[in-house]
């Protein structure tokens, strides 16, 4: 059945079609992540970023945590499908409190309560 003369299904922005989902864009997740990152450990992972075999440099003048992730962003290190060079730098910090934020999926609480099935 066609649907001639009906209005068009409404378009959703990304983010809030993600905050309906429960989840986070890659760039908010930067600013989650990297707004926690002190600076030694920008400057430890500017300098590990730049001594990697193949690295472009350029990694220790950036100034934030957001600006680092970006960069690694631009040069194709790091994207919405392969956070695992960024999990792995995490690890190296022992940055373990950051690393449930790269799921992407927002924590839901949970109640207390239990609820008996049956």
């Amino acid at each position: 059945m066609a649907l001639s003369g009906s209005t068009p299904a409404p378009c959703w922005e990304e983010d809030e079609c993600l905050d309906y989902y429960g989840m986070l864009s890659l760039h908010r997740m930067f600013e989650v992540v990297g707004g926690q990152l002190t600076e030694c450990e920008l400057e430890l992972l500017a300098f590990l970023l730049d001594e990697a075999p193949g690295a472009a440099g350029g990694l220790a003048r950036a100034r934030s945590g957001l600006e680092l992730l970006l960069e690694l962003e631009r040069r194709g290190q790091c994207d919405e499908s392969n956070l695992r060079l960024l999990g792995q730098l995490l690890r190296v910090l022992a940055r373990h409190d950051l690393l449930p934020h790269l799921a992407r999926k927002r924590r839901r609480p949970v109640s207390p309560e239990r609820y008996s099935y049956g």
